[in-house]
């Protein structure tokens, strides 16, 4: 189980991932990708 801190930091970490156009909150693919830990498809293909 996540501590709160835990929570905390993921919460801040994905709140600053995100933009605000004309008023929705996104998020680029890209961002999240980084947030969720994936490794491009090239990089898997070295290990």
């Amino acid at each position: 189980m996540l501590k709160s801190e835990e929570i905390k930091a993921l919460f801040a970490l994905f709140g600053s991932a995100s933009a605000k156009i004309e008023g929705l909150e996104c998020w680029s693919a890209r961002e999240l990708q980084k947030l969720l830990g994936y490794m491009p498809i090239f990089c898997r293909q070295l290990i």
